[in-house]
């Protein structure tokens, strides 16, 4: 049996800086860009344009599978201190929130 083979080359292309993409990361990368220009640069809670993030609505650990998890319509744009009150659930009602300004 031969040493080393895939374990080893996946090995040498980390250190020579490659980086092994997940899929739909292209399709992510991509909605990402939208979701900036969609949402005008600023938070869509607070309107800041400080550390912005995009948010996943649907997180991505429940939609495994689901077609629609990287399309603009899940994908909100946040400054880091309203994406931290949402996961931390310090900002209560924020879907009810969002539901009342639609993604346009």
């Amino acid at each position: 049996m031969k040493r080393g083979g895939p374990l080893k080359r996946l090995k040498q292309l980390r250190r020579s800086g490659f980086k092994a993409k997940r899929k739909g990361e292209e399709k992510l990368e991509r909605s990402k860009k939208l979701v900036w220009r969609r949402d005008d640069g600023k938070c869509r809670i607070c309107k800041g344009t400080f550390h912005l993030q995009v948010h996943h609505i649907v997180p991505r650990a429940r939609g495994i599978g689901w077609k629609g998890l990287h399309e603009p319509a899940n994908l909100v744009l946040l400054c880091c201190v309203c994406h931290q009150g949402v996961h931390d659930a310090s900002l209560p009602g924020w879907e009810e929130w969002l539901r009342r300004r639609p993604l346009s």
